[in-house]
């Protein structure tokens, strides 16, 4: 990671980007990294989260990939999709947090995120943005146990412990039963996770 000061992140643009393995690396292939956000409305009667994922040697294409995970949670229904790409259809940035998968993205403008997420049969959109209330803490190393190894290390960065989200969840597009959540000044969270895991 980037260099810190009195423990905190000088860049979170830097310290929130991509972070690949070492093209030949001995364990590339078991190489994780993944942005967690989640939100809840100022009623707590609206939830949404969203993790969007890359996996395995990302220096080829055929051993990797990416998943996006959302849940949510409104008064009518809750509801978990899990949306798995092939590396082909993902492209992220080398300084910045930007990471795009087909429809749906993270952008970060240096000052606010914003998420876009739609579901595979687009009755799903998720539509926000997100601004950092409080600076990141100092990433911490998080030494993990399997049965081939005990050196595998997740880092864990807290980018922002306090948010506020701004935007719309949309459920039922295009159906009889469609309904739109807006929501103002929700509370939002975001984590980075990124490292060596052998989750078997």
């Amino acid at each position: 990671f980037p260099s810190h000061d009195k423990g905190h992140i000088k860049n979170l643009t830097q310290v929130d980007a991509f972070h690949p393995p070492l093209q030949g690396g001995e364990k590339k292939h078991l190489y994780k990294e993944w942005h967690y956000f989640t939100m809840s409305s100022e009623s707590g009667d609206v939830t949404f989260g969203s993790i969007f994922t890359v996996e395995g040697d990302v220096w080829d294409a055929t051993k990797s990939y990416s998943l996006k995970i959302d849940n949510y949670q409104t008064p009518e229904k809750s509801a978990l999709t899990l949306d798995i790409f092939p590396m082909d259809m993902v492209k992220i940035a080398a300084d910045k947090p930007d990471f795009h998968l087909d429809k749906n993205s993270i952008s970060y403008d240096g000052h606010v995120y914003r998420i876009y997420t739609e579901s595979s049969d687009g009755q799903v959109i998720f539509d926000a943005t997100w601004k950092p209330l409080i600076k990141p803490e100092q990433p911490v190393p998080l030494p993990m146990r399997s049965a081939s190894s005990d050196d595998h290390v997740m880092n864990w960065l807290i980018t922002s412990a306090a948010m506020e989200v701004n935007g719309s969840l949309i459920v039922g597009k295009g159906t009889a039963q469609e309904k739109k959540y807006r929501f103002n000044k929700a509370r939002g969270y975001h984590d980075h996770k990124l490292g060596y895991r052998d989750w078997e």
